[in-house]
């Protein structure tokens, strides 16, 4: 977290309990004023299909797809057309559970260990 501008990253994860396959694991940019922005989700089987709106409006085929591993990814053209800015995903084989998705995309999103001592316990 920057603490002069209140701007940072998380990185938010689920997985369902009675479908383990159901999970998200998401890097989400939150801005000074608390906005939330989903840059990168990483989603697995849940049981509905996913739609490209913007490509189905365009006609375009394989708009829709799943249930499927699939990865969500920020986009300026979903952004600029009203949608979800991660409302555009792809199918995937880079992971097959939940703990193969959080290793792809530690590896993806560049997290790195900052080496930093996290203070809320700190002295205690």
């Amino acid at each position: 977290m920057n603490a002069e501008s209140g701007e940072c990253f998380a990185i938010k994860c689920r997985q369902g309990v009675h479908n383990p396959l159901d999970f998200s694991v998401v890097l989400v940019y939150l801005d000074n004023a608390g906005n939330e922005y989903r840059l990168l989700r990483c989603n697995g089987r849940h049981e509905s299909q996913h739609t490209n709106h913007l490509e189905k409006c365009n006609g375009a085929t394989g708009h829709t797809f799943g249930p499927s591993f699939h990865i969500h990814r920020a986009t300026q053209r979903y952004q600029e057309a009203g949608r979800d800015i991660d409302g555009f995903a792809e199918e995937t084989t880079a992971y097959s559970d939940y703990e193969s998705a959080l290793e792809w995309f530690v590896s993806l999103a560049g997290c790195v260990d900052s080496g930093a001592e996290p203070t809320l316990f700190k002295g205690i």
